[in-house]
């Protein structure tokens, strides 16, 4: 996977989540935003900068690598390691590249159902998809808080992923 090069899409920060049609909810979980390119044979765990972080999270990328391996698919995940009981986890947000197809011009909702059909009830350790909801408001915020959350990330259902901006449909919104 070393001719796809991704910079990862970033998000506006505001004062207060979107509300209305067309807006989902993920959380920020206050951890190290990594990029997983992953085949049946290895996977990489690139940070900010396309800075290396597969040998500090071996064990994370051990897994995603498993998860290809039983799939038999190759594939570019966006999302963020952070503690999940007492260990590092990566919580996948958004599938890029699947088996050399691009889905970076994919509306969200069409990646995030091939980001679930790819994990279809295959339980991965140290790894997860995370949460999206489509209700904001003080339900949300409360959930947000008891779950630890640092903030919420708000989602335009209908857009592309766009690299390296926070131009358009992500907003993030500290707790």
């Amino acid at each position: 996977m070393d001719e796809i090069s991704i910079e990862p899409m970033q998000a506006r920060k505001q004062r207060h989540l979107p509300e209305g049609e067309g807006w989902i909810y993920q959380p920020s979980y206050g951890g190290r935003r990594v990029l997983a390119y992953c085949t049946p044979g290895e996977c990489e765990l690139k940070g900010g900068s396309s800075v290396d972080r597969t040998g500090r999270y071996a064990h994370i990328a051990e897994s995603l690598r498993y998860l290809a391996e039983r799939v038999g698919r190759s594939f570019v995940l966006d999302g963020e390691i952070a503690l999940h009981d007492h260990r590092s986890a990566f919580f996948a947000f958004d599938l890029l590249y699947l088996d050399g197809t691009s889905f970076v011009d994919t509306p969200w909702n069409e990646r995030r159902d091939a980001l679930e059909d790819l994990f279809k009830r295959r339980r991965v350790e140290h790894v997860e998809i995370a949460e999206a909801r489509k209700r904001a408001g003080k339900v949300l915020m409360d959930h947000a808080r008891q779950e630890r959350w640092i903030g919420v990330v708000a989602k335009r259902e209908e857009d592309p992923y766009r690299e390296g901006g926070r131009l358009g449909g992500w907003v993030r919104v500290s707790l």
